[in-house]
């Protein structure tokens, strides 16, 4: 299991992995993204929400 952050920010400040996936995506999923960020703790997270919205 992934590393626990705080939320999304948290995550991308500390993640630079999770961070260079965040700016690869279009920013229309990195919005959808963002209004869920405290639902977001580890890149597990974000991969998994960005899948749903793709």
């Amino acid at each position: 299991m992934s590393e626990q952050f705080y939320d999304l920010f948290d995550l991308l400040e500390e993640d630079f992995e999770a961070e260079e996936f965040y700016q690869e995506l279009p920013e229309y999923v990195r919005e959808f993204i963002e209004d869920r960020a405290d639902t977001i703790r580890n890149l597990d997270d974000l991969r998994r929400c960005a899948d749903n919205f793709l």
